[in-house]
């Protein structure tokens, strides 16, 4: 039994060691490196299953406040990749905020104006309202 569970405990070793976010863009690198597991672990908070596949692309800082803006593609039950999605990282409430309206749909003015707080609007140059 005791083999069984150490052969288990390798094996999730070695799946967990090769997952890591994916930075499509290389935004990255203008962030400071502590930022992306904090970014992990918010995201885990939020209940999303596997924050270490993420890819991301467009990392910024927002123009007001301490938030990093940028888009993040998360897998679903399935691990098929969702498709793209703003989101905003608070640095002090240590908090995401993902933006899952579209354009046009009755939420999409009110989830903008979330986003405008923290400047990710221009960041991000996302659409006006509808």
């Amino acid at each position: 039994m005791r083999k069984i569970l150490i052969a288990t405990a390798l094996c999730l070793a070695a799946l967990q060691a090769g997952a890591a976010p994916q930075f499509l863009d290389g935004s990255d690198s203008a962030l400071d490196s502590g930022i992306m597991p904090k970014i992990n672990m918010a995201l885990s908070k939020e209940g999303v299953r596997d924050p270490l596949s993420a890819q991301y692309h467009s990392l910024a800082p927002g123009t007001v406040g301490d938030y990093i803006c940028g888009y993040i593609n998360l897998k679903n039950g399935y691990g098929a990749y969702n498709g793209f999605k703003a989101f905003q990282y608070n640095l002090k409430k240590d908090s995401i905020n993902l933006l899952t309206a579209k354009p046009g749909e009755i939420t999409w003015n009110l989830s903008r104006l979330v986003f405008s707080f923290s400047g990710c609007t221009e960041v991000l140059d996302l659409p006006g309202e509808t």
